[in-house]
């Protein structure tokens, strides 16, 4: 033995750790209320992965589903917890829930009334409008009175120029496009007047 310290060669091995995926997050959005016969957009646009990308979209709820970012689903009347389940480019998931009530629509009424509605010719009526709103606002209003003339006011006042009987109709639209028809049949009796012979 000389003395010489001698010593082995150690190798080093380089060892790469793959990264753990992050899950997605998914964001299905506030909830929504909507009445009946309107689409219902599911959006999931808000979903995000913060290390790779979203691939899938897919929403479901009791009778029913769909894919995609965004859906539009015409839903029936009632209420529907909505689950929005996003997967990642590694296969990770992630859910959120949205709620959505569908209530009835509430269609509007049609009414009126008039005075007088009886007298000689020239016989000027008031004719009102007594309608009812429904889920939205009155924006238009229809009246025929029953010889060809029309109004579009709320209220009109309509003077029938010739003897007869005439019937009267109101149609309202609502600011969804639904209309009302209320038509009183032989409604406006307009006289002849009696002529007065002096002697």
């Amino acid at each position: 033995y000389d003395g010489a310290l001698e010593s082995d060669a150690s190798n080093t091995v380089e060892v790469t750790l793959p990264i753990p995926n992050l899950d997605p997050v998914a964001v299905a959005g506030d909830d929504i209320e909507i009445v009946e016969g309107s689409f219902v957009t599911l959006d999931g646009s808000a979903s995000y992965d913060s290390d790779g990308s979203i691939v899938s979209w897919a929403w479901s709820w009791a009778t029913g589903s769909a894919s995609g970012e965004t859906a539009d689903v015409l839903f029936a009347v009632g209420t529907y917890e909505v689950t929005l389940t996003v997967t990642d480019n590694y296969g990770a998931t992630d859910t959120d829930v949205v709620n959505v009530t569908v209530n009835s629509y509430i269609e509007p009424i049609a009414d009126f009334s008039a005075t007088p509605l009886m007298g000689v010719a020239p016989l000027e009526v008031a004719f009102t409008g007594n309608c009812t709103a429904g889920t939205t606002g009155i924006v238009s209003y229809e009246w025929t009175f029953g010889n060809g003339a029309v109004g579009n006011g709320v209220n009109e006042v309509y003077t029938y120029s010739e003897a007869g009987v005439y019937t009267v109709s109101l149609t309202i639209t609502d600011e969804n496009g639904y209309t009302a028809t209320e038509t009183k049949t032989n409604y406006i009796t307009v006289e002849t007047p009696t002529d007065i012979t002096l002697t």
